[in-house]
C-alpha cells in the first residue's frame, strides 16, 4: 500500500518511471536532468504536504541567488566548477553556468506537472506550483523589422553575397542610416541562410533507477529509491545537421 503523504523524492521517482515510457527519449533526458540536478536537491526531504506556495517561491529565489553567485565567481576570475557524468559514464569537471529565468521557469513547470498528478490522486488539495506569480519574468527579444524598400534591397543583396560565398556588405563605407540597416539586414540574412545547429543535450545516466539505492516502505518491503539527487550533470554539444560532435 502506498504512503498517503510520500516524500517528493519517492513520488517524483515513481512519476518519472512512468513518464519516461510515454515521452521521447530527449524529453525524458531533460526531465531526469532537471529532477536530478535541481528539483530533488531542494525538495528531496519534503513530503508532498510540505510543498507549499511559500516553498515554491523559496526554490525560485534560491535559484536566482545561485545564478548570481555563479556569475560573480566567474567575473572575479575564480569560476565555480561542477562535476558531471556523460552518457558513457565518464566524469568531468566544468565551469558552472548560471541558470536563466527561462530555465528556472521550466523547473517550476516540471514541478507543477508532477504535483498535478498528486492533486489528481487526492494527495494534495491544490497545486502550489501553478500560476504566473510562481514564475520569473522573461524578457522577450526585440523583433527586427524591415521598414523600407532600401532595407529589403540590402537584405536581398546580403543573401546573394552569402549564396556566392562573397564578403557580405561593407557597412563602413555606407552612410549612418544605411549602415545600421545593413547591419540588421546582414544579420537577418545570416540567420536565414545558416542552418547549422549547435544544441546542448544533457547526457545522463541510464533512465530510471539512477542511484539503485533502496528504501524501505512502511510494510518492510524494499523498493527502488529511484532518481538520485546530485549536482552532477553531463552536457555534450552536437550538430544534428552535420553529424559532428
Amino acid at each position: 500500500m502506498k504512503e498517503v503523504d510520500p516524500s517528493f523524492h519517492e513520488f517524483a521517482s515513481d512519476w518519472y518511471a512512468t513518464k519516461e515510457l510515454e515521452v521521447e527519449p530527449n524529453t525524458a533526458n531533460h526531465y531526469r536532468n532537471d529532477l536530478t540536478n535541481h528539483l530533488l536537491p531542494f525538495f528531496k526531504q519534503h513530503h508532498l504536504s510540505q510543498i507549499t506556495v511559500a516553498e515554491v517561491d523559496r526554490y525560485r529565489q534560491h535559484k536566482v541567488r545561485e545564478a548570481a553567485e555563479v556569475t560573480a565567481a566567474a567575473e572575479s576570475g575564480k569560476p565555480m566548477m561542477v562535476a558531471y557524468v556523460d552518457r558513457l559514464g565518464r566524469r568531468y569537471r566544468r565551469r558552472a553556468r548560471p541558470l536563466s529565468a527561462r530555465s528556472i521557469n521550466m523547473h517550476i513547470d516540471l514541478l507543477a506537472q508532477i504535483l498535478t498528478v498528486a492533486v489528481d490522486h487526492g494527495q494534495l488539495p491544490s497545486n502550489p506550483a501553478v500560476g504566473k506569480r510562481r514564475r520569473m519574468k522573461v524578457s522577450k527579444p526585440r523583433p527586427v523589422h524591415l521598414d523600407s524598400a532600401e532595407q529589403i534591397a540590402i537584405l536581398l543583396e546580403a543573401a546573394g553575397q552569402l549564396d556566392r560565398g562573397e564578403v557580405v556588405i561593407d557597412v563602413t563605407t555606407a552612410g549612418a542610416a544605411r549602415g545600421a540597416s545593413a547591419t540588421r539586414a546582414t544579420r537577418l540574412a545570416g540567420e536565414r541562410r545558416s542552418l547549422r545547429c549547435s544544441s546542448a543535450a544533457d547526457g545522463l545516466r541510464q533512465p530510471g533507477r539512477c542511484c539503485g539505492a533502496t528504501s524501505t516502505s512502511p510494510t518492510g518491503d524494499s523498493r527502488s529509491a529511484g532518481i538520485r539527487p546530485t549536482r552532477a550533470c553531463a552536457r555534450s554539444t552536437c550538430c544534428r545537421c552535420c553529424g559532428r560532435s
